[in-house]
């Protein structure tokens, strides 16, 4: 199996485009799937990730995942850590802090679940809002990056960026399935059909994990802009899911699987 990461993608289309050739249609590998489901978000590292074969997204009217960018990863590394926060909404030192964090904690892969470089209408300018700054920070952790497409995204931003936006990543890791969405289409209230072991979203910022009957429902707050008065994000390894403050790291609340 070919593995294509965001740069081989972006480096074939520019190929084809010169050359005048560019087509609708591309003989990628995404283009052999049923086209309710896009794999979107291709892996760089292949001793760490490969696509799976199946994925376990599914909508509960067959309509609804229509056209849905949905990216499947399997890691290979038993031991890998991830990094995980949401709402960024542009704050350059609130996103540095917490890239940097993937050092702290020793993770090998970040996932963000969506609102990267805008406040949005509803929202104040966070501190420091800059979102050229965080472009460039994002772009240059993008080979480790699980790009989840917020509301607040916008179409030109696919074409700064280094990586590719999904709308549901689906995880394969430590024997369980996990299930990444921003919050605005799939929700706590709104759930997919089969949401995995433990499905994570973003969206509200207010950090959240709680175990439901046989699920565990995540969300790492906000990075920049919290409401629950505390910018937060979670560090998940093979034992569960940890949530820590962002300015000083302490733990919030942890839950093992």
């Amino acid at each position: 199996m070919k593995i294509w990461s965001t740069r081989l993608y972006k480096e074939e289309i520019k190929r084809e485009e010169t050359a005048g050739t560019a087509k609708e249609k591309r003989s990628f590998p995404m283009l052999s799937l049923p086209k309710s489901l896009i794999f979107f978000s291709m892996p760089f590292s292949p001793e760490w990730w490969i696509i799976a074969e199946e994925h376990p997204f599914v909508s509960k009217n067959p309509s609804e995942g229509a056209g849905m960018k949905v990216s499947s990863w399997e890691a290979r590394q038993p031991s890998m850590k991830f990094l995980i926060g949401s709402d960024i909404h542009g704050s350059f030192p609130c996103a540095r802090k917490f890239f940097e964090k993937s050092s702290l904690h020793g993770c090998g892969k970040i996932v963000v679940l969506g609102d990267f470089f805008y406040n949005g209408a509803r929202n104040v300018p966070p501190e420091g809002y800059g979102p050229r700054e965080v472009v460039r920070l994002v772009n240059s952790y993008a080979d480790r990056l699980i790009a989840i497409k917020g509301n607040c995204e916008s179409e030109v931003d696919q074409t700064v960026a280094d990586f590719l936006f999904s709308e549901v990543a689906c995880v394969y890791a430590y024997g369980k399935t996990f299930f990444f969405t921003h919050g605005h289409h799939y929700s706590f209230e709104n759930l997919p059909k089969n949401p995995g072991d433990v499905f994570f979203q973003g969206h509200t910022h207010i950090g959240l994990l709680e175990r439901k009957g046989d699920l565990i429902l995540a969300n790492p707050g906000s990075i920049s802009l919290p409401k629950d008065g505390r910018r937060s994000y979670m560090v998940m390894d093979e034992k569960g899911i940890a949530l820590y403050c962002l300015d000083d790291d302490s733990l919030l609340k942890r839950l093992d699987f």
